[in-house]
């Protein structure tokens, strides 16, 4: 019976491994707990079941009617002002109907849950979800398009649930639990996305409110406030937090109100206003005790709970109590309708305190007025209030309350704030106090229970009923001293060894390890870097003069799409180009670590709005495709061409030198330097190179015309912009199109070095001069030398002509030869301008080293140092990674690093290759967290990586076959 009884519910967890409620039934069971079926005195279920409902129906008539009572006579005129505004010139008509796909997505990923007025079970629906699929989109779409909310879908049963064990079994204590016909919440759901995005896309959400937005939860409202507080803490202020709560919120809101906030904040009109009219009117409840349905009771305010849309239109209903927080206190927060303010003052500064006190119960107070207008009850004996700072900066304050209502609420020693405690020094000792209680609770439960689980159950049990616990909010510990976070380090040990059966003298580090379960410290360092990468790398880049974020426009892409089609298109069309595109917005960076902060030493870069990017690359492509259809690119430029790169252009350049090295010659190597290249381009003389080179006339002309008059820059530091200054020349930098049009503006170079050098090569404005010469010829080393100066002078004066301006010292110089060949020559330098410029013993080339022997030992050992310091740096954080995540990062800074330009290192000796493999290595050992003994081969085979010398080979042969 035991072994049938492990395998029934071994078998149950596992499949509702991600159900709470479920688990909690399957570990109340094995625990032979009974259900808690409290219910008040009763002879006749039927009767009791009318009486609760006449009570629930009551007590919200009740409130509706103290409130009428208290409602102030006259409204400040903002007030009335909201409440007869004018509708939004945001427009939101009709709702989209829905594709059958849609549907079944939602229903498959949405939850299961019946309701005793479903004509069938939906765990029944699901398995027959294919002949039902098209009904039920069907359904759903009629209510959609006719705005109508049918009658049948209304009425919700209601489940009476104690609000706590213990308390006296008396009406006001039970909680109604409500549940609604399951395809009512299918058609809500589809609403309240629809609704959600709308909401988003017109940024319609208040600043201040967390709830039912993508990037914010109850943890970000949490983390937000607690921050607050601790720069307040900080100042050696001492803040009043004050937690508003309301009386059956959702129970009282007021529809005519509700249809005018959908109105003028967001813009419903027709159908779909018709549908919020429809759906919030004629609804009922029944009471559903022990299977017993009572009469139905009619509802004539709230928004229904048991559903997903309720809760976002309270969110809606109440948006305008954030325009009166803002007119009274510097900051506060929401989640729904989990109100906090809070305010900071100076206890050294005289009135301090007192004007604090009363700015907060100023605020209260219209809180309260705007709350009686909007039909809502402040529950004044149970808004919590506490002192919040350091315990050095209490001792001054003595505040014995705060007023709210006819209470005055003294100060608590500590409050839960959206499910985690706040006490008044922050160091949420109480916090962690109730975690551990909760958690040895349920611990000590599953540890009776352990004998029916397998292994995998009881690791099931203790997320769902441990480590959540210890995980819900823990960014909120961030900081805290080990001895405080050692008490829930406890409770995940006691887990784990009680996965694992394993007695208490047991070490714990290996059965961690085994579990993948990191540390309570690393796991709220891990949480904290969680939220940071999403708040960094959750948007895509978006111009600080983007009228909505990227990240918005790409989440509503499908109604945006005919609208950026059509900006750009008419773009296009008219050969016009927006005024209102022209403006880049530049972030001063320094160039490099170090350098003395002086303006010269930072770098301009660019960032220009995505509507004016995307018609830039639309025009780009274009470009592209017309110069290589007609052959136009320079044969010895290799930007913006397919199958050319950098790494291309380098093998061109080094073979020619080896080549030459073959031949017993000396070559002088020259890579000239631009000052500002791209920023002193003629817009004139660009213009004519369009016409004359690439044959562009008409519309096409007078695009690149408008596209580039009138262009603007502002800085932007801290997110302050400077004045606007006007650009006269250049091309624009940020874009795609600016550096293919320096590649059009420059074209014409390339004739002039073929009338000089027989061979040359340019990257963008990055152009290399190369000449070789035989040492053993007499005046060949005068001759090569001569060549090349000439060469430089007349590129000088070409750029003088072209508006460009050749950087005399920074242009570098390189003899490159054998040993035996450059121990011939005595070349000291080349004159560029007036400067006599030197031979190197190394220059970086495209992000590449050569050295005058092209042995590439400076760019190997410059590579492995790179490499090293990364290796270094992501070895310091393994301990918060996945072997997923290290290897990502290995691959983002390590392997990226040998494996670019790596074809140039073919045909080298093996020991030189060796370094690089040692970094390879290591790297692989990082991620395996392996011991430097530990043999390499079965790692790299494991990671899929081929070592350095055959990377190497793979990279000539992917280069030929692309050639061939």
């Amino acid at each position: 019976m035991n072994e049938a009884r492990r395998v029934y519910y071994n078998q149950f967890i596992e499949d509702n491994s991600t159900d709470q409620r479920m688990l909690f039934m399957a570990s109340k069971s094995l625990l032979n707990v009974q259900p808690d079926r409290s219910l008040p005195p009763h002879t006749d279920v039927s009767l009791l079941a009318n009486d609760m409902g006449e009570f629930f129906i009551t007590k919200i008539a009740n409130i509706r009617s103290k409130l009428d009572g208290i409602c102030p006579s006259h409204l400040p005129s903002t007030w009335e002002r909201d409440l007869v505004s004018e509708p939004s010139a945001i427009v939101l008509s009709d709702f989209q109907c829905q594709s059958v796909e849609a549907i079944s997505d939602m229903i498959t990923s949405g939850k299961k849950k019946s309701c005793i007025l479903d004509p069938i079970p939906v765990t029944l629906l699901s398995a027959c979800l294919d002949p039902l699929l098209p009904v039920i989109t069907n359904m759903v779409n009629l209510s959609l398009r006719t705005g109508y909310f049918a009658d049948a879908w209304k009425t919700a049963v209601v489940h009476p649930l104690l609000k706590k064990p213990g308390l006296d079994l008396l009406f006001k204590n039970f909680r109604p639990i409500s549940n609604l016909q399951f395809v009512s919440k299918l058609t809500e759901r589809v609403v309240a996305n629809q609704i959600q995005c709308h909401m988003i896309k017109n940024n319609l959400f208040p600043q201040l409110q967390s709830a039912y937005r993508s990037h914010h939860s109850t943890e970000t409202a949490l983390l937000k406030v607690k921050n607050d507080l601790l720069i307040n803490m900080n100042k050696g202020h001492v803040s009043l937090l004050v937690l508003l709560d309301l009386s059956a919120a959702f129970d009282t809101v007021d529809h005519k109100i509700l249809l005018k906030a959908l109105q003028t904040k967001l813009g419903v009109c027709g159908s779909a206003l018709s549908w919020f009219k429809s759906y919030l009117e004629g609804r009922s409840q029944r009471i559903c005790i022990k299977e017993t349905l009572s009469q139905s009771f009619d509802l004539k305010w709230g928004v229904p709970q048991g559903s997903c849309l309720g809760p976002l239109l309270f969110t809606i209903y109440s948006s305008d109590l954030f325009s009166l927080l803002e007119s009274h206190l510097p900051t506060a927060h929401a989640y729904a309708d989990d109100t906090q303010l809070y305010l900071s003052f100076s206890p050294s500064v005289g009135t301090g305190e007192l004007d604090a006190v009363t700015a907060i119960e100023n605020c209260i107070r219209d809180i309260r007025q705007w709350m009686c207008v909007r039909k809502l009850m402040l529950n004044d004996d149970k808004t919590e209030f506490m002192l919040v700072g350091t315990r050095k900066q209490l001792t001054k304050v003595s505040i014995d309350g705060v007023r709210v209502g006819d209470y005055n609420i003294s100060p608590s020693s500590s409050v839960c704030n959206l499910g985690t405690w706040f006490d008044p020094h922050l160091d949420m000792d109480v916090h962690i106090t109730k975690t551990c209680s909760s958690a040895f609770y349920y611990l000590y439960n599953i540890r009776h229970i352990r004998k029916y689980l397998s292994r995998s159950s009881t690791e099931t049990l203790v997320h769902a009923f441990i480590t959540s616990r210890l995980d819900y909010c823990n960014s909120l510990l961030y900081g805290l001293p080990k001895y405080q976070l050692s008490k829930l380090q406890r409770v995940m040990n006691a887990s784990a060894r009680l996965v694992y059966c394993a007695p208490k003298s047991c070490h714990i580090t290996p059965l961690l390890r085994e579990l993948h379960w990191l540390p309570v410290c690393y796991r709220i360092e891990y949480k904290i870097i969680l939220l940071t990468f999403k708040v960094l790398h959750g948007k895509k880049k978006s111009c600080i003069l983007d009228p909505i974020p990227v990240t918005l426009l790409s989440a509503c892409l499908d109604p945006l799409l005919p609208v950026i089609t059509n900006m750009v298109n008419l773009s296009l069309r008219t050969g016009y180009f927006a005024d209102a595109w022209k403006t880049a917005v530049v972030h001063p960076l320094l160039k490099k670590p170090g350098l003395d902060l002086l303006f010269k030493n930072f770098r301009p870069i660019s960032n220009l709005q995505f509507v004016s990017k995307l018609t830039e690359r639309v025009v780009a492509n274009q470009i592209q495709c017309h110069m290589i259809k007609n052959n136009l690119f320079p044969q010895l430029q290799s930007a913006y061409r397919s199958h050319h790169s950098t790494e291309t252009a380098l093998l061109k350049v080094k073979n020619d030198l080896l080549i030459n090295m073959n031949k017993g010659h000396v070559s002088l190597l020259v890579l000239l330097d631009l000052s500002a290249a791209f920023d002193t381009v003629d817009h004139k003389i660009l213009l004519k190179a369009l016409q004359t080179k690439l044959g562009v006339c008409g519309s096409a002309l007078s695009w690149f015309k408008s596209y580039l008059e009138g262009r603007s820059q502002r800085i932007c530091i801290k997110e302050t912009l400077s004045q606007s200054f006007d650009l006269k020349w250049g091309v624009p930098q940020g874009s795609c199109l600016g550096p293919l049009l320096f590649t059009i503006y420059s074209s014409d170079l390339f004739s002039l070095l073929e009338s000089h050098l027989p061979t040359a090569h340019a990257y963008a404005d990055d152009t290399q001069l190369y000449l070789s010469f035989s040492p053993s010829v007499g005046t060949g080393e005068l001759d090569a030398v001569t060549a090349i100066e000439n060469c430089i002078r007349d590129i000088r004066q070409w750029m003088c002509v072209r508006k460009l301006m050749l950087n005399d010292d920074k242009t570098e110089f390189m003899l490159v030869g054998t040993r035996k060949q450059l121990t011939k020559v005595s070349i000291d330098g080349v004159r560029v301008g007036d400067y006599n410029i030197s031979p190197s013993s190394s220059v970086c080339n495209l992000g590449t080293w050569f050295d005058p022997h092209l042995d590439m030992d400076v760019h190997i050992t410059k590579t492995c140092s790179s490499a090293f310091y990364y290796l270094y740096n992501i070895r310091h954080i393994r301990k918060y990674l996945s072997r997923s995540s290290t290897e990502t990062l290995v691959h983002a800074f390590i392997t990226s690093r040998l494996d670019y330009c790596n074809s140039l290192l073919y045909g080298l000796p093996k020991y030189q290759l060796s370094k690089l493999q040692r970094v390879m290595n290591a790297s692989a050992r990082l991620v395996y967290c392996a011991p430097k003994s530990c043999h390499i081969t079965p790692l790299l085979r494991e990671l899929h990586w081929l070592p350095v010398c055959y990377r190497i080979e793979y990279k000539i042969i992917l280069l030929t076959f692309k050639g061939v």
